[in-house]
């Protein structure tokens, strides 16, 4: 579930009037890749990254004028892609698990490179390119300095605070769409693969979740439904040839490829995080909507007046050590206690505090230092509510931070995308014909098909997280 954005740090991106970017669009794109990189992760794999540099740049070479672009893959998900300032184009690796061809990824980001060339206010997603700190109601944030917020949560506030978020017009998006295949087209790829990509997207979330869910990509302005319609009616205009899409068809790199959650940045579910590389376990409040960030997890309360957040603090080996010195940072609140502690068994370190928020409201903080001994790590999590309402929720959720035992790990799971030879599984332990639906649009099959016209299957293998190799936690 996303989160309502309650309070945003705004500015525009000028358009770009020529091909060359001026220093404050390269600044500003610098910025969204360093926020990117922080919030997310930027996923690195040669084969991945030479794919999508490959097909942006034989879009580049079909452009009138010649602009540069930099290709990142960011570690999320969700469906998604979207140019910047200055030339900085993302694609997600939850796109690049679904797309079956290079067509599908021209398309996609002939669409996105449009919405530079065209001098149209740079795009950036609302729930995905904002660190989830801005996403804090304001009633909480506010009880903070921008400073004082990075001191505690371990954010570049400083970049952040200069994102755009902007919305495209109807009219714009149309533009992007008949450019982008146009542009597509040049470059000698289908443009039919828009639609298709754009349909096979709408129907991801239906098939997976049951409902109508228009996924991630051009998510600041749902697909409509004449969208798709007026794509094909250019297409037919333009007099292409509409080729048969063959089942089958897969891409190297997605043999083994993280679906879902990338559990190097821990699991969620039933709202517990779980982190193996950790051997971290928390449980949030079942009514909280819980998100994560490579190195954060946020849960915030329906109403939106309460949150918990935590995140890896330190390798300090003292809870005491790092909490005086971040505690001697802070500035305009009252410190009403402080400790040391234990929480089930770890070494930890506890302080009280409380905020003017403004001159009708006050707000209530917790603060839990807390070291995990088998990865010799200091987590921080926070709690912040109200003064006046006390919720005994959010002492529970603090208390409930504990080590896991190494055979712990395999009551949690993670999910991979493989290769398979053969027909359709017969079998799957969640529900047959979800599963089934779902491999056969992930595989471009037709509807009650049951083996891919040539190639190879892509199937969705479930892992326990103990299989999973963690990398070290500070990149």
């Amino acid at each position: 579930m996303r989160l309502k954005i309650s309070i945003l740090f705004f500015i525009l991106i000028p358009g770009i009037l020529t091909a060359q970017y001026s220093d404050k669009q390269k600044r500003l794109g610098s910025m969204v890749l360093a926020v990117m990189d922080e919030t997310y992760g930027i996923y690195h794999d040669s084969s991945m990254q030479a794919f999508v540099e490959k097909v942006g740049h034989n879009l580049e070479a079909h452009l009138d004028d010649q602009y540069k672009f930099q290709y990142f893959i960011t570690d999320q998900e969700e469906l998604n892609a979207f140019a910047t300032a200055g030339g900085y184009v993302f694609v997600t690796r939850g796109l690049l698990g679904l797309i079956n061809s290079e067509d599908e990824l021209a398309c996609v980001l002939g669409h996105e490179i449009t919405h530079v060339t065209e001098n149209h206010t740079t795009k950036t997603n609302r729930a995905s390119i904002l660190p989830k700190i801005l996403e804090l109601p304001a009633n909480i944030i506010g009880l903070l300095t921008v400073q004082e917020v990075a001191n505690i949560i371990n954010f570049p506030i400083e970049a952040s605070s200069q994102l755009v978020i902007s919305s495209f017009s109807r009219g714009q998006e149309r533009i992007a769409d008949r450019k982008g295949v146009e542009l597509a087209l040049k470059a000698g790829y289908d443009p039919y693969m828009l639609p298709h990509v754009l349909e096979k997207m709408d129907q991801f979330g239906e098939t997976l979740y049951g409902m109508q869910h228009h996924f991630s990509l051009f998510d600041d302005h749902p697909m409509t439904e004449d969208r798709v319609e007026l794509i094909y009616k250019q297409l037919e205009e333009m007099k292409v040839e509409k080729k048969e899409i063959q089942s089958g068809t897969t891409l190297p790199f997605q043999d083994g490829l993280i679906f879902g959650r990338n559990p190097r940045y821990g699991n969620i579910q039933d709202n517990a995080f779980v982190h193996g590389g950790l051997r971290a376990y928390i449980q949030f409040p079942k009514s909280f909507s819980v998100q994560g960030t490579t190195k954060s997890v946020t849960a915030i309360s329906p109403k939106g007046n309460s949150t918990i957040i935590v995140c890896i603090d330190s390798l300090l080996n003292s809870p005491e050590l790092t909490a005086k010195l971040e505690l001697k940072a802070l500035q305009g609140v009252d410190l009403i206690e402080q400790g040391k502690t234990r929480v089930n068994g770890l070494e930890a370190y506890r302080a009280t505090m409380e905020y003017r928020q403004d001159k009708h409201h006050d707000l209530h903080s917790e603060i839990l230092w807390i070291k995990l001994p088998i990865s010799n790590t200091i987590v921080r999590a926070v709690s912040i509510r109200p003064k006046e309402e006390l919720d005994p929720r959010l002492d529970s959720c603090l208390m409930s931070i504990r080590q896991l035992r190494f055979e712990e790990l395999n009551q949690w799971f993670y999910y991979e995308l493989n290769f398979l030879e053969g027909e359709l599984p017969k079998k799957h332990e969640k529900d047959q014909e979800t599963f089934l639906n779902f491999i056969r649009l992930m595989n471009d099959m037709e509807e009650d098909s049951t083996s891919v016209e040539q190639g190879e299957l892509k199937v969705v293998n479930v892992r326990p997280i103990g299989d999973f190799r963690y990398p070290n936690l500070y990149r």
